[in-house]
């Protein structure tokens, strides 16, 4: 975040693992609801009965303070489905 001027906007995406359909539904329902985020659900190919959630926002400022305030919400959006959270990430374009 070093490099990114206050007018740039990204896209971010944050990443959750559910154990199971149901949670990934609940958390997916909750996140569209109280963030109004795009979310998509992917079963892992690998592992069976987990899924992967990635919710995404629209085109927002981005500095280190939104997104420590941003993790601290889904983190606890994880907490209370059972899910874990992944992590964030945008694509930066090259300069």
């Amino acid at each position: 975040l070093k490099h990114v001027t206050k007018q740039e906007k990204f896209e971010v995406e944050f990443a959750f693992v559910a154990r199971n359909r149901k949670a990934a539904d609940a958390l997916s329902a909750q996140l569209k609801t109280e963030t109004n985020y795009s979310v998509r659900i992917d079963p892992f190919v690998d592992r069976k009965r987990e899924y992967w959630v990635e919710a995404k926002t629209g085109p927002m400022t981005v500095s280190q303070e939104v997104i420590d305030q941003c993790v601290t919400r889904m983190v606890d959006y994880a907490k209370q489905h059972a899910c874990i959270y992944d992590g964030w990430g945008t694509l930066v374009p090259a300069k």
